[in-house]
């Protein structure tokens, strides 16, 4: 279940309501925390959430620097210290933000290598449907 979160700090009460989706055999996806000012200021504000199970997406938005130099900074701390689970599109509208997907993917590539960039693009996008689909 994909998860957004506001833009201003974490949501009160976000850790135990992902607690109750884990209990109930939810797999519960954070959606762009990288965005968050919370996790702006303390990334390992993810840290208890990822204890519990939660994966993580950040859109390429973020890494190409749409939202800002401080939230594709944050991107990349989280890609860097193995927090992130999925690089996705973020292109909910596809005239306004069009999906600039293959751009973020190179900027991860050329960062942080080409295998984490086949990670976080192709391989665990591919294990996380499969696991959705199988529930």
């Amino acid at each position: 279940m994909l998860l957004p979160w506001a833009e201003d700090l974490v949501p009160i009460g976000a850790i135990s309501t992902t607690q109750r989706l884990i209990e109930r055999g939810i797999l519960p996806m954070l959606a762009h925390p990288e965005r968050n000012l919370g996790v702006i200021r303390s990334p390992g504000a993810l840290d208890l959430f990822l204890c519990d199970g939660c994966l993580v997406q950040i859109d390429a938005g973020s890494v190409l620097g749409w939202h800002g130099p401080e939230v594709r900074e944050t991107a990349f701390r989280l890609i860097e210290a193995g927090r992130v689970t999925v690089l996705a599109s973020g292109a909910a509208d596809t005239s306004a933000r069009p999906p600039m997907l293959r751009a973020a993917r190179d900027i991860v590539a050329q960062r942080f290598g080409e295998e984490l960039a086949i990670r976080l693009t192709e391989l665990n996008p591919t294990l996380v449907a499969a696991e959705a689909l199988a529930r």
